[in-house]
């Protein structure tokens, strides 16, 4: 018996039972993850377009124009924000709006930055630098694994010691004639969080100059690799397909009015 795309999608999972994740990104990755470390039972909702299918070629003219990234020309990679205006029905007056449906969500395009924030950065942040140190060093680890046998990192560590991992050898060069001159030229390093160590089929960066295009290591973090992996996890249940278009509060919880984007019910 042929199963439908619609059947495939169809999942009976009890919400009472589980705390909910909306969206497929870098930000729904953290926070399932701590949820599971602590004990909890995870449920991921989101678009989750992962099929590729390219925007359309009005869609895809209209970023490639009106976005400063080159990764907008990259015909391959437009399934990241292919549909997300049109499904989401947002309307930009006087400021560009870009966003992602696709499992992953923009880290298909960019990857992830590398930072090393302090409690100034912090100041209008619900917790200070202190509060959110482990979850810093998790996250720095996930997206690099600096220290491939689960040590503990700090940002700051990893954001001024990155070209440790091999730096480009006509970077070297460069900061070897002209890093001490007295020249007004400055140098900065990577913030493109990378893999500076091989982690399961995926290899450390190689300087191959493929950055822009697709790395062919799959060096460059992208969250959907490590929301596949929690699919392994009894705890973590993955809804794809769904886009939830409004969330409610009443005395009995939350309501969550979403649409199939298979057949749009």
């Amino acid at each position: 018996m042929k199963v439908s795309k619609r059947q495939e999608l169809m999942k009976i999972v009890d919400l009472n039972e589980s705390l909910v994740v909306l969206g497929g990104g870098l930000n729904a990755l953290v926070v399932a993850i701590e949820l599971l470390k602590a004990g909890k039972r995870v449920t991921m909702i989101e678009a989750g377009r992962s099929d590729c299918k390219a925007a359309s070629s009005s869609e895809y003219r209209a970023f490639k124009k009106n976005f400063s990234s080159p990764k907008f020309g990259l015909k391959d990679r437009s399934f990241t924000y292919a549909g997300y205006i049109n499904r989401t029905k947002v309307k930009a007056v006087n400021f560009k709006v870009i966003g992602s449906l696709a499992t992953g969500g923009l880290s298909n395009l960019w990857g992830g930055d590398i930072r090393d924030y302090d409690d100034d950065d912090l100041k209008d942040f619900p917790y200070s630098k202190s509060e959110v140190a482990s979850i810093e060093e998790d996250i720095l680890n996930l997206m690099t694994n600096y220290n491939p046998d689960g040590e503990k990192v700090v940002a700051k560590e990893v954001v001024y010691n990155f070209h440790r991992a091999g730096i480009d050898g006509r970077c070297a060069e460069l900061i070897e004639q002209w890093g001490n001159s007295s020249e007004n030229i400055g140098f900065d390093l990577p913030k493109l969080a990378i893999l500076v160590n091989d982690k399961d089929d995926r290899k450390r960066c190689d300087h191959s100059d493929a950055c822009l295009v697709k790395c062919p290591n799959g060096s460059i973090f992208n969250a959907a690799y490590e929301i596949e992996k929690l699919r392994e996890n009894p705890n973590f249940v993955h809804l794809t397909g769904v886009l939830i278009e409004d969330v409610s509060k009443s005395r009995m919880g939350y309501t969550l009015s979403a649409r199939n984007m298979i057949d749009g019910k």
